[in-house]
């Protein structure tokens, strides 16, 4: 990446950097996102399945 970074410099591609940068961002902000969206489906799964664990009839 750093010599990518230079070699944009060097011929004037300061737009190239910063077009690869925002895709850089976009991708990361993409993927945690996505990954946020996960944790938080399978946080919601273990609790719907610890709910009908506790108030299942043979608990009581």
């Amino acid at each position: 990446m750093m010599l990518f970074t230079l070699y944009s410099t060097k011929r004037g591609g300061i737009m190239k950097i910063a077009l690869v940068a925002m895709a850089g961002v976009t991708i990361g902000a993409l993927i945690a996102i996505s990954a946020f969206q996960l944790l938080k489906v399978i946080f919601h799964e273990m609790c719907k399945m610890a709910s009908e664990a506790w108030y299942s009839p043979e608990q009581h």
